[in-house]
């Protein structure tokens, strides 16, 4: 018997030799996300307070083609968070999500619509939602990111009024536009009558406010914030061929993400949970980035989960050191679902990036805080959340869209 193996295995250490077959996936404690659908179906739970708990990478990326199930699972994990006692942040942006669905949240959540009505002038405001230390820079960017084209002397402009109004104590983009156009520099006055048009198109003027009303918060315990509104360019298309609405759009969703920073920002001892979905939009300008990158780092420190959603691993970039808990869901080519795959750190062999291809519905490899990859089948259990949350109109009952 002795010469039938080299090496004698148990069970486990078998099992463990495959990638993709590990039984011990996601949190000890913690709500039930779904079960593993290899062998004997075992119960997988994700408990998000547990990363900024444990002082750990809090950033969760799901990544999936559309229709794979990325946005049905991001929701879930928000209700069960909000179940638990979490404050949550939604944003929406197409918009699709059905939390807002929910009777048992009725009158624990609120929809912020903004739409770039003028009744709405200055809601997103970076001098007056921007954090303290990052609301100079923000406003700067934002500026920048409307007005037409790289020039270098209208950015020297804005950067001086910008500094004015801070130094003023003001917290008004639309005070900045009058130091421009008061200037007697000419690149200045350019600038000013250039914003000046631009203020009062669509959703730019939720950039420029007066400085009142400055106060932010969040006054449910879930936030859903959609902007029926945009008009976002292709993730492949260049600046310089955005037109004004585009370019307005992807500056003003550097604005909710920073909202959606100051929102998290208050009371550090209740957990938050902020979702971002399709985050190539705000990860398509280097303000929306900073951002993000900021919402990321601060995570932990602000007691905080973020959920990220997005199409390709290549819209991460120096993001991806950052993340935590990983979620691959169904992708559309071979190249991609072979990115995903290396991301998570397994080997894209010809049988993987064909499992990974045919996911659908809730299907999904999980790498969680410990680093361990398992396939895992989400799971909303109650009918009313999956006809709540599903975005395919087409999809089968039982299945996570």
């Amino acid at each position: 018997m002795s010469g039938d193996y080299t090496q004698q295995l148990t069970v486990e250490q078998f099992g463990a030799m495959v990638a993709t077959a590990t039984r011990t996936l996601g949190s000890v404690v913690g709500p039930y996300l779904g079960y593993a659908p290899t062998g004997t179906p075992r119960p997988v739970r994700f408990d998000a307070t547990q990363a900024p708990r444990e002082d750990r990478a809090s950033a969760v990326l799901l990544i999936g083609t559309l229709g794979s199930g990325k946005t049905v699972a991001a929701e879930g994990i928000e209700y069960a968070a909000e179940r638990r006692g979490s404050l949550v942040v939604d944003f929406d942006p197409k918009p699709d999500h059905g939390l807002h669905k929910l009777g048992e949240l009725t009158d624990r959540l609120q929809v912020l619509e903004l739409s770039g009505d003028p009744s709405q002038q200055g809601k997103l405001d970076p001098l007056a939602i921007g954090l303290d230390d990052l609301r100079e820079e923000l406003a700067c960017s934002y500026l920048l990111e409307l007005l037409p084209g790289p020039a270098g002397a209208w950015e020297n402009a804005v950067s001086r009024a910008v500094k004015e109004t801070v130094r003023e104590g003001s917290r008004s983009l639309l005070r900045v536009v009058e130091l421009l156009l008061q200037s007697d520099r000419a690149a200045a006055q350019e600038a000013g009558e250039a914003l000046e048009v631009i203020r009062d198109f669509g959703l730019a003027r939720l950039g420029f406010g007066d400085g009142q009303n400055t106060a932010v918060q969040a006054a449910r315990p879930v936030t859903t914030i959609r902007m029926p509104a945009l008009s976002l360019p292709e993730p492949t298309a260049s600046r310089d061929t955005y037109t004004r609405a585009e370019r307005v759009s992807v500056a003003t969703l550097s604005l909710v993400a920073a909202y959606a920073l100051r929102l998290i920002s208050h009371d550090r001892s209740r957990h938050k949970i902020v979702g971002l979905d399709e985050i190539w939009f705000l990860l398509a300008s280097p303000q929306g980035r900073q951002i993000i990158n900021r919402l990321v780092r601060l995570g932990r420190a602000f007691n905080a989960t973020l959920l990220l959603g997005t199409h390709r691993i290549a819209d991460l970039g120096d993001l991806s050191d950052l993340i935590g808990v990983v979620f691959v869901f169904g992708q559309d080519s071979d190249d991609a679902a072979a990115a995903a795959l290396r991301f998570i750190g397994l080997e894209p062999t010809r049988e993987l990036v064909g499992l990974v291809r045919e996911f659908r519905a809730g299907r999904c490899l999980m790498r969680d805080l410990h680093g361990r990859v398992g396939e895992i089948q989400i799971d909303l259990v109650y009918p009313h959340l999956l006809q709540a949350f599903q975005t395919s109109p087409d999809q089968p009952s039982g299945s996570a869209a």
